[in-house]
């Protein structure tokens, strides 16, 4: 009812006034401590959860039987299925996961070099939280992520600059990420870019190209071929907006038109 009332609120003038109020109004709703004791005292467990489609306050219950030799379901009564628990990685991103394979794959590499002949070595490398493993406790091969998707193949997908403004995005997010290889199809962020170095390239896009570029242009545009795309245009714009136009070529459009 006070829910009601936030569009359409009581003339009251106390809080007084407001319980009176309340006081008169018909109980229609169910308490569901009164479910659950109901349960209780015929031999039930009763399952509340809200109704998904509903606005006042509607919910379901499901009554399961109490038997002595069934121990009390832990899982939701909506799901036959166990519940996972999933790792924090699928929830959010580890800002530093770039700067670490940026880090530890080379030493890895350098390391390997030392001891392997070089036919040897690895092509690439994923870092892993840990391995996956069957329910023997044995590594899992078919649940290991391929090169391909876990790290960039630079040997597919590796492009360099086509044009000055790729060039110039590639020179920055260099300096910013302290790599030498980028391609313009590589992620600003799974290169280990985060928000404060987002903020360095911006800074550098004002002095290298003269472009105020909100920030959240690199966050929607993380790689240097979509985001050349957006410089080019705000730049060709603005020399839209900075080019002198003829009054006599205006009029005669006018008068064209």
């Amino acid at each position: 009812k006070i829910w009601e009332w936030v569009e359409n609120p009581p003339e009251v003038e106390t809080v007084e006034q407001l319980k009176e109020i309340l006081e008169k109004q018909v109980d229609t709703g169910i308490n569901p401590e009164q479910v659950w004791q109901l349960a209780n005292s015929l031999g039930y467990t009763a399952h509340l959860s809200w109704w998904e489609s509903s606005q006042d306050g509607s919910f379901d219950v499901i009554f399961q039987r109490n038997l002595a030799s069934e121990a009390v379901s832990n899982l939701a009564f909506w799901d036959d299925k166990a519940i996972k628990t999933k790792p924090w990685s699928d929830y959010t991103n580890n800002p530093l996961r770039g700067k670490l394979v940026q880090k530890l794959v080379p030493k890895v590499r350098e390391f390997l070099q030392q001891k392997l002949p070089s036919y040897m070595i690895p092509q690439a490398f994923v870092l892993l939280d840990s391995l996956p493993l069957t329910p023997n406790g044995k590594v899992d091969r078919k649940a290991l992520p391929s090169p391909d998707t876990a790290t960039r193949n630079l040997a597919n997908s590796f492009v360099l600059p086509r044009n000055p403004i790729e060039a110039q995005l590639t020179q920055i997010w260099g300096e910013v990420l302290g790599l030498e290889r980028i391609g313009v199809k590589d992620n600003f962020f799974e290169l280990g870019g985060h928000s404060l170095l987002a903020t360095q390239v911006i800074s550098r896009l004002r002095e290298n190209l003269s472009l105020e570029l909100p920030l959240r242009y690199l966050f929607e545009q993380p790689t240097i071929e979509d985001l050349a795309i957006v410089v080019t245009e705000i730049q060709t714009t603005l020399q839209r907006l900075q080019t002198p136009i003829d009054p006599l070529s205006t009029d005669r459009e006018e008068i064209e038109l």
